[in-house]
């Protein structure tokens, strides 16, 4: 934990990393939270289940490799453990098709 009460892993890094960049953390962004997975059909099936818990949802196959990804975008404040609940649920949904959570961004709210 650092002294600014944010762990020290990926999450708390891009947080700090945002409030040293002039975000404003108390302010709603969009967040876009990444889910890989193996097919076109998963991906699909990810983003039919995200739009259903209040996502916006796009697919788009993997430049190298064959993977899928479906970025699941939803406005909230970038608050530490409100992303890490929402990469677990995620990441829980597609691990039963074969995919896992594969990290999250915004676009940084003054």
């Amino acid at each position: 934990m650092n002294n600014d009460g944010l762990p020290n892993d990926a999450t708390g890094d891009t947080l700090r990393r945002l409030r040293d960049d002039g975000a404003n953390l108390s302010k709603p962004h969009e967040l876009d939270f990444y889910v890989a997975v193996p097919s076109k059909a998963a991906a699909e099936h990810v983003g039919n289940a995200a739009t259903q818990i209040g996502f916006a949802a796009s697919i788009s196959k993997d430049d190298e490799g064959p993977d899928w990804t479906c970025c699941c975008t939803k406005l909230m404040i970038p608050d530490y453990s409100a992303i890490t609940d929402t990469e677990n649920m995620l990441d829980s949904m597609a691990k039963q098709i074969g995919g896992r959570i594969d990290g999250w961004g915004t676009v940084p709210v003054a």
